[in-house]
């Protein structure tokens, strides 16, 4: 405070206000500036690496998938290129 004055009322907020200004200006220039696109992208890409592997530990394979995917192969392979025309197991 003022050399031990209570604060003057309105005062805290508008500090905040400033603060809270500042910092989302910060974050604008961080997310436009071509020197952060590298950061960026490397942590896009470190976190889609975790979220992929997260996603391959939890989520239980099935059989059923693989032959789905399996059967889709066959008739693109064969010719098949009506996505609707595609059958499951």
């Amino acid at each position: 405070g003022r050399a031990g004055l209570p604060p003057i009322a309105g005062t805290r907020p508008r500090r905040l206000s400033g603060m809270l200004a500042a910092l989302l200006d910060a974050a604008r220039r961080l997310c436009t500036s071509e020197r952060a696109f590298p950061y960026w992208a490397l942590g896009v890409w470190a976190a889609d690496a975790a979220l992929t592997a997260l996603i391959v530990r939890r989520v239980p394979f099935t059989n059923i998938d693989y032959e789905a995917y399996i059967m889709q192969v066959d008739a693109v392979a064969s010719g098949v290129r009506d996505y609707s025309a595609l059958r499951g197991p």
